[in-house]
């Protein structure tokens, strides 16, 4: 099996690949130059697809294909109207979803049968700076975050539209400013990370509904950090015994237990890491995690124990200009 690391570097308008071995080195694979500002990605639930948002003209959704020996090859560009700063897919790998922070908006659109994207079919207005799109495991609702408004909008996905409901939003804290959002597998739990309060809050999901509830909420800042927040990145490990975050101003990578109380993550690592650390990702076996430095353009990978919540620094690598986002492809061997 080859396990093959994708991180989109903006300011090189580059996909970079390398291969991860088990003992945690990093090998260069190919560069895929793309132009623009390349920023959020998401893995087609199928492994063989990769989605990719261009934020500079012309804007668009490109398609990747993924080939069984890594290479990564353009298969499409989707024109959109907005820039994007978040991509998703929905559990059928028939949609794709997008929110866009400049505009103010999500949008929605189909993926054919090749797996290339589409131009968007519909596009909805949320509060301020729109940050993140996701689905829950159920593939019924779907989840919005409004930065600006400190909100989170809800939405009925069905035929792949998008239909609001009934409260259409949640508040969450007053400038809190909610960025990413991750479900936990069994859908009654969703983890929320604050860019502007470095908080980590969870809700409670009612299934029939898709309504939420505040139950808890932890800091992702190291102790006596004096700056203000600038959290990142959020991500459940594949076993679902952890959530991790990753926290800009402070450079950090944070690790929380939900093993025991997956309504209430404890902290149970905190290490430096790359500085500016935007994107980062698990390995599909919760083994390593791999972590992109914005500002140091540099990758370094992490021995995983979610057990025990032990991160070990295991290998470095350079890649392109402004890394920020990372996904993970297990090849087939």
């Amino acid at each position: 099996m080859v396990r093959l690391v994708v991180v989109s570097c903006a300011d090189s308008g580059e996909l970079h690949t390398l291969t991860l071995s088990s003992d945690g080195r990093l090998t260069p694979h190919q560069v895929l130059r793309l132009g623009g500002m390349l920023m959020p990605m998401a893995l087609h639930p199928s492994g063989h697809r990769l989605y990719v948002a261009r934020r500079s003209e012309p804007l668009a959704v490109l398609s990747v294909g993924v080939s069984a020996d890594g290479t990564l090859v353009l298969l499409g560009q989707a024109p959109v109207s907005v820039s994007l700063a978040y991509l998703s897919c929905d559990l059928t790998g028939r949609h794709w979803m997008g929110a866009s922070y400049g505009s103010h908006c999500i949008s929605i659109g189909t993926i054919d049968a090749n797996g290339i994207a589409q131009a968007p079919t519909q596009l909805l207005p949320t509060g301020h700076h729109a940050h993140a799109i996701v689905v829950d495991p159920a593939n019924q609702y779907v989840y919005a975050t409004s930065l600006g408004n400190d909100q989170i909008h809800r939405y009925r996905l069905r035929n792949g539209h998008l239909e609001v409901t009934t409260p259409a939003t949640m508040a969450v804290r007053e400038r809190s400013g909610p960025r990413h959002l991750v479900f936990h597998p069994s859908g009654r739990w969703l983890y929320l990370l604050n860019e502007l309060d470095g908080m980590l809050d969870t809700f409670a999901v009612e299934s029939e509904t898709g309504a939420l509830h505040w139950r808890h909420h932890v800091s992702v800042m190291p102790p006596c950090f004096g700056d203000a927040p600038w959290a990142a990145e959020l991500r459940l490990s594949p076993d679902a015994r952890c959530v991790l975050t990753t926290e800009r101003r402070s450079s950090t990578l944070s690790l929380f237990d939900l093993s025991v109380t997956p309504g209430q993550p404890r902290l149970l690592a905190q290490t430096p890491t790359e500085i500016q650390p935007r994107g980062m990702q698990v390995t599909p076996d919760a083994r390593q995690v791999v972590v992109a430095g914005q500002a140091s353009h540099h990758l370094t990978v992490y021995a995983l124990n979610t057990h025990t919540g032990e991160l070990v620094d295991t290998g470095r690598a350079r890649v392109g200009l402004n890394p920020n986002w990372v996904e993970i492809v297990d090849l087939p061997s």
